[in-house]
This record gives C-alpha cells, sequence and structure tokens, in this order.
C-alpha cells in the first residue's frame, strides 16, 4: 500500500489512520517507520481498521524488532506499573514476545501462562532481592554480571522516576517485612546506600539508637571518627528513604549530628586562644570561624522534628544543655564585656543599622527594593543566600543592630532619617519613639509606613511580603512601574514569636521560601538590587530553665521590663548591664538594663524563641545584596560554541520560567472561564516543565480529575489549540518510545 502513494509513511498514517506522529528526526522513529513499510502488506485488516500509536509499537515488539530498537527499562516498567498495557500485549497476543525480552535481557523466568499478578511479583522480587544482594537461593539468581547490572538499572529507574516511583513505594513496603530477618544479618554498609524500603531505616535506626542511646545517652560516641559514620548514614538515607516520617527523622538527626561536631570544634578553639578583649574580634571569629553554623544546625534540628521519638529527643535534650552552657554563654559573657570599657555602643568595621538607608539606599540611581524582615539573624541571612538562585549574585554583610533589639526600635533605626538619633519619652507604662529633628512619633508600623510614603513620594512602593508573594511576575512588574525604590516588609517570624512561641521556629522554612521567590520575581521583573535585612536578631533555646532566670530588685523604677531587656528611670548596680539611653545613641532621660549572657529578666514573654538582649545572636544581623549576574561578560573573549550553547540553556531557562508565570496568571484572570480538566493540565506546567501522558493521568488519579470520555492526549491537544488560537504558543508535542506523547514548555 505504501508504494502505491508519494506520501512519506508518516503522511499515510495522518491522511489515512489518523495518527499525527510528530515530525521527530530521532533515528529510533525512523527506523520504526521504515520498519512498518517493510511489513506493510503483511498487517492484517483486524490491525489496520484500529491502528493507533499503541497497537504500532506492539506490533514492533512482536515483530521482533531488534531489541537494541526498544526501551527496555521502559517497556518493563510500564509493564508492572500499568495493567492497561499488559491487557494490550495480551490482545495483540505478543506476551510471548515481552516474556522473551524479559527472560533473555533481564534474567526474568516467566512465561505467558502466568497471571499479570505473578508475573509483577516475579520481577519486583528479583529486583528487590538482586538490589539487597537476597537473591542466592532464589530462582532467578544469576552470576551473569551483564544481567545483574541491566537489574540494577532498572531498580534505580522504577525506585527514583518520579512516574514510577509512588508503585515502587508502595511494592517496597508490602514486602520489606517479609525480607526483615535477612536485612538485619547484613552490614551497615551494605544496607544505607540502597534505596526504599522503610525496614532498613528501622534497622539502621535501631542500630545507630544502640550505640548513641543504649540506656542513658552515651557522650563517649559523640566524637569522631564515631559521629562522622553516623552523619554519613543519616545524610544517605535522607535522599534514600521514601517514607517522609523517616525522612524526617534522618534530617533531624543529621542536623544534631552536625551541631554536635561543630560545638566540638568550637570548645577545643576556644581553649586555645586568649579571651577576647574587643567586639570586633569576637564578630570577626564568629564569622569567619563559621561559628554562626552552630545556630544554625541547632535552629534546623528544632524545625524539622515535631515528635518526641526517643534518641532525637535525647539528643535535642543534650544539645540543648551543650548549646546554652558550652556556647552561648562563653560566647557572649565575653562580647558583653567587651563593650563594658567601650564609650559607646558600636563595633568597628561593621555599620550600625542606624546608618543603613544612608550607606545602602540613600543616593542609589539603580531601581531598588528593600525587604525588612522582622527577626532575620545573621546565619538565617546565610541560608538565604545558599536557597536564592545562582544565576543571581548574592553578598552578605553583617550589620549591628539597634538597642534594644526589639522591633519598634530595629525598624525605625532602618528608616531614611536625616538625624539618625531616636528621642524616647514615656507614655503611661511604656516609651514611645520619636524623630529627634521634628518631634514626628515612630513608634508604631503606620507611624513607619506614613513616613516612608512622605519620603519617597510617588516614586516609591510600599507593601506586605505576605501579598507581593501571590502576585505574578507580570502583576509585579505592574505594580512597580515607574517605581525607583520599593519597600517590602515582613513580621511573621516575630509576631508568631512572641504570640504563639513554640511554633515559631516551623515559619522559618517557608518564610525564607518567600523571601527567595519575591526577591527573584523583582529582578526579573526589573529591579536592579534587591537589599534585605532585619530590624533584629533572637535567641532560640529549648525553653528556660530556672537556673537563667533574674529578678531586677523593686527599686528599679522600671518603664517597660521584657525577658531580654528593661528600660527604667533609675540605675541599679547588679548582675546585669545598666547603661544610659545615649550609649546606644537614643536621647532621652532612662537606663537600659540587659541581663548577662543568655539570662532572662523574671518577666512575660518567650520561652524559647526571645530577642531583645545584647548577644551576638540578637544584635548581629545580615544584609544580603541580590542583583544579577553579568552573564553576558562570561561570553565576549571566547565565543566559542559550546560556550554558547551554555548560554542558550540559560536564556531557555529563563524563557521557561516567563511561560509559567504566563500560565500562572493566565489561570487567575480566567479561572471562571476554564473547564476543571483545563485548570488541572494547565496548573501541571507550573509544577514541571514537562510531562508525558501517562505521568498526566496519573497524576489526574490523584487529583479526582476523570478523562474516562476524553483521553488525555485529546485533551491536551484541545488545550493547546485553544491557547494558540488566543496567541499562547506555549507548548511543543514529542512522542517517546514510538508511543507515548510528551509534552513540555517551549
Amino acid at each position: 500500500m505504501a508504494e502505491i502513494y508519494d506520501d512519506t509513511i508518516r503522511d499515510i498514517l495522518s491522511k489515512h489512520y489518523n495518527i499525527n506522529l510528530p515530525l521527530n528526526k530521532s533515528e529510533r522513529l525512523q527506523k520504526q517507520l521504515l520498519f512498518i513499510k517493510t511489513k506493510w502488506d503483511i498487517l492484517s485488516d483486524d490491525l489496520l481498521e484500529n491502528l493507533n500509536e499503541e497497537k504500532i509499537g506492539q506490533f514492533i515488539l512482536q515483530s521482533h524488532l531488534s531489541m537494541d530498537e526498544l526501551d527496555k527499562k521502559e517497556t518493563i516498567l510500564r509493564f508492572i506499573t500499568d495493567k492497561t498495557y499488559y491487557q494490550t500485549l495480551k490482545e495483540l497476543e505478543n506476551l510471548q514476545a515481552f516474556s522473551q525480552l524479559a527472560d533473555e535481557y533481564y534474567g526474568f523466568f516467566i512465561n505467558e501462562q502466568q497471571t499479570y499478578e505473578e508475573i509483577v511479583a516475579t520481577i519486583a522480587n528479583t529486583l528487590i532481592k538482586t538490589e539487597l544482594s537476597l537473591d542466592i537461593q532464589d530462582e532467578n539468581y544469576t552470576t551473569d554480571s551483564k544481567i545483574k547490572h541491566r537489574r540494577s538499572e532498572l531498580f534505580n529507574l522504577w525506585s527514583q522516576h518520579d512516574y514510577y516511583r509512588s508503585h515502587f513505594e508502595e511494592w517496597s513496603k508490602e514486602t520489606s517485612n517479609e525480607f526483615k530477618q535477612q536485612i538485619s544479618l547484613k552490614e551497615t554498609e551494605e544496607l544505607y546506600s540502597i534505596k526504599g524500603f522503610s525496614v532498613i531505616d528501622e534497622e539502621l535506626w535501631r542500630r545507630i539508637s544502640k550505640r548513641i542511646l543504649p540506656g542513658e545517652l552515651n557522650i563517649d560516641v559523640l566524637t569522631q571518627p564515631s559521629i562522622d559514620q553516623f552523619i554519613l548514614i543519616a545524610e544517605a538515607r535522607i535522599t534514600r528513604a521514601t517514607d517522609n516520617e523517616f525522612i524526617n527523622k534522618w534530617s533531624s538527626l543529621a542536623q544534631l549530628l552536625h551541631f554536635i561536631m561543630e560545638l566540638n570544634k568550637f570548645k577545643v578553639y576556644i581553649n586555645q586562644v586568649p579571651q577576647f578583649e574587643n567586639p570586633e574580634g569576637i564578630v570577626k571569629e564568629y564569622i569567619q570561624q563559621k561559628w554562626w553554623a552552630i545556630d544554625y544546625r541547632f535552629r534546623k534540628a528544632e524545625e524539622q522534628y515535631q515528635s518526641n521519638e526517643p534518641l532525637i529527643f535525647a539528643l535535642i535534650k543534650y544539645a540543648n544543655g551543650q548549646y546554652i552552657h558550652q556556647f552561648l554563654k562563653p560566647l557572649n559573657t565575653q562580647f558583653q564585656q567587651s563593650f563594658e570599657s567601650k564609650r559607646d555602643y558600636s563595633i568597628e568595621g561593621i555599620t550600625h543599622q542606624r546608618h543603613f538607608w544612608n550607606e545602602n539606599i540613600n543616593g542609589s540611581n539603580k531601581k531598588t527594593a528593600v525587604i525588612y524582615v522582622d527577626a532575620l539573624r545573621y546565619e538565617m541571612g546565610t541560608e538565604l543566600q545558599s536557597l536564592i538562585d545562582e544565576e543571581w549574585d548574592v553578598e552578605v554583610k553583617s550589620m549591628l543592630s539597634s538597642l534594644p533589639s526589639i522591633t519598634k526600635v530595629g525598624m525605625t533605626a532602618l528608616l531614611p532619617l536625616s538625624n539618625s538619633v531616636l528621642e524616647w519619652k514615656k507614655e503611661k507604662d511604656d516609651f514611645v519613639i520619636y524623630s529627634s529633628e521634628d518631634n514626628t512619633q515612630l513608634n508604631t508600623k503606620k507611624d513607619r509606613i506614613k513616613l516612608l510614603e512622605t519620603v519617597l513620594g510617588s516614586k516609591g512602593k510600599i507593601v506586605n511580603l505576605e501579598s507581593f508573594y501571590k502576585l505574578s511576575k507580570n502583576h509585579v512588574q505592574t505594580e512597580i512601574n515607574g517605581k525607583d525604590t520599593i519597600i517590602i516588609y515582613s513580621s511573621e517570624i516575630d509576631t508568631t514569636g512572641e504570640n504563639i512561641e513554640d511554633s515559631a521556629v516551623y515559619m522559618f522554612p517557608h518564610l525564607l521560601n518567600k523571601i527567595k521567590i519575591v526577591t527573584e520575581n523583582l529582578l526579573k521583573s526589573g529591579v536592579d538590587e534587591v537589599v534585605i535585612t532585619a530590624d533584629h536578631g533572637f535567641l532560640l533555646t529549648n525553653g528556660l530553665e530556672g537556673w537563667n532566670q533574674v529578678s531586677l530588685p523593686n527599686d528599679v523604677e522600671s518603664v517597660k521590663k521584657s525577658r531580654r531587656y528593661a528600660i527604667a528611670d533609675n540605675r541599679v548596680k547588679g548582675d546585669w548591664i545598666v547603661k544610659e539611653l545615649a550609649w546606644s545613641h537614643h536621647k532621652g532621660d532612662f537606663y537600659q538594663y540587659y541581663p548577662s549572657s543568655n539570662y532572662f529578666f523574671t518577666a512575660s514573654g518567650g520561652a524559647k524563641f526571645s530577642h531583645g538582649g545584647l548577644t551576638i545572636q540578637e544584635v548581629i544581623i545580615p544584609v544580603l545584596t541580590v542583583s544579577s549576574r553579568n552573564i553576558s561578560l562570561d561570553y565576549i573573549d571566547d565565543p566559542r560554541i559550546e560556550q554558547q550553547g551554555a548560554l542558550d540553556e540559560v536564556i531557555k531557562a529563563d524563557e521557561t520560567v516567563d511561560i509559567q508565570d504566563q500560565i500562572k496568571s493566565f489561570l487567575q484572570e480566567n479561572k471562571d472561564d476554564l473547564t476543571k480538566r483545563e485548570k488541572f493540565l494547565l496548573s501541571c506546567f507550573l509544577d514541571s516543565s514537562k510531562w508525558n501522558e501517562n505521568e498526566l493521568l496519573q497524576r489526574a488519579n490523584t487529583k479526582g480529575i476523570k478523562f474516562k470520555s476524553v483521553l488525555v492526549s485529546e485533551a491536551m491537544s484541545e488545550l493547546i489549540k485553544r491557547m494558540k488560537d488566543e496567541g499562547k504558543d506555549w507548548f511543543k508535542i514529542e512522542m517517546i518510545n514510538g508511543t507515548v506523547y510528551e509534552y513540555s514548555i517551549k
């Protein structure tokens, strides 16, 4: 039949059988089409009448096309995860060809007389036993190194591919107990690198718990090299465990063990060097020696695990004691003592918060956005730096926050004031802050926003982080059009910490992610530079203890008292720091009190999350400056093809993100005009730029979206046509494995 027409085989399939194969120049597709052409005369009438892409693929399989022409891994995995594929093979009498492929290439002893469930069990159990080296007594055991390697590759795809992984996880859970006894006999080194199997996590956790917590905590094993081995196992299981509870447990354990290791290094170092004489030296070492990583590790351990698992509970209790007594107390005792003899509150070489605007924003000819974060300490700035995409240039510097380290003082110090000295006045049972220049009240968020609106005028924009976070890139561009300075403020951490303190730590990851997204959207929307800073830092521990509470005597005439600071009308010496208000660059007839190191005044307030005092964690805050990298410079002097290819990839990535932003905006603007199915399909491309029809169908099942009367491919074709008709040429279509359509963002 093909010889009668001048058309290509692709044209014939399109014209007469409505099979529209993509204009794909891949060698594999060309060979498939050529094979069909050579076999056309022997195709049965029944097959021709019902010809479709899937049957073309099965016909090739049935006709024993060279196994090099088949994607063997995809064929096996599609079979064990999709029963309809088995039914199609059976209808086309192709089970024998499939069994031959499975036997010859992977050593699976199966036959077409077995039920589907029996075949799947044989394949799945063989892969699992081979991976766990439990197949020596099994009938599918093989000494052929090639077959073992192929099984290993197949197992890795099964356990790691987004489409097949859920099937693997279900199967590994079902079979875990079957292999529990055998796994318990294997060496630790043989187990921790294996993907999946909660029984492996249970066994490894049991072994580590037995060593670290045989009854009481065994401190001796929390030193190198033992701790290095525990960290290796924990970090390996974070990426290999499939049970979310275990992933959280391994993550928390890894952070705690890293914390202990970093703290061990600090204790050795601090005992070898003489006492610091000035705050400059302490802050320099805190940053250069990465002592901030101790704060970071303790915070991450607190935020990642919320259960009373015995091992984690014991380690957190131990870590909290070590953190307080071996780190916070000695470090901040020296830090505070180094200020005692200073004439004012300052650190040479570190910008004071009251000079932030003049040094970072004032006089800039760039379009600048400033993000004010409530309660962001230095270590969180370094984490945020690591989260922001590499395409952006991120610089992190330290800054000294104002005293007391609270919101209304710190946020006011960040304002564009011509006179950086603030005046304090007593009103009722508190103090109120004013501008010393014109006596403008700056005590509340409303006061501060009003001043910013006055100073910035029509060329400024002030907005809440949460509202900006919800905007698409197009909407961000609209909001900042014609604005030179954009101010964005956030208060999630501080607000939560002051009101629901135990949950404050769980807010950190989400907040940092919001800041990352807003920062990148601003830069993509035309902002030249984003500056991120905070009003103050904070102390985070596992709770108050009786020994570190201090009571101010009755003769202290308090105006305001909190856990970490007090403001009074008079000066009374004691086991605390007391200074005139002018010492910290304020104007007013008050005295400021700060408890020593990480001690607390007896007052209401947070037990785990607190601020206001004079510790490194509370007053050393980050200033991040984020801007575009000058990518083009990398390609000017050496314009080779490889470099141009790399640049094209960068441009392609930017274009993909831009289309995703357009899709997001389209969904928001047309939510009432789209069907449930259309909304679902479009939203999939916000999570990933590429989907095949099987992946879309599987995801649809989890979302309750049905494609009974309409195939996924038909729904996508209609959606793509509608988008093109509206001038939105967003998607391209390809065929994989000769049978499955794949859709991706252009």
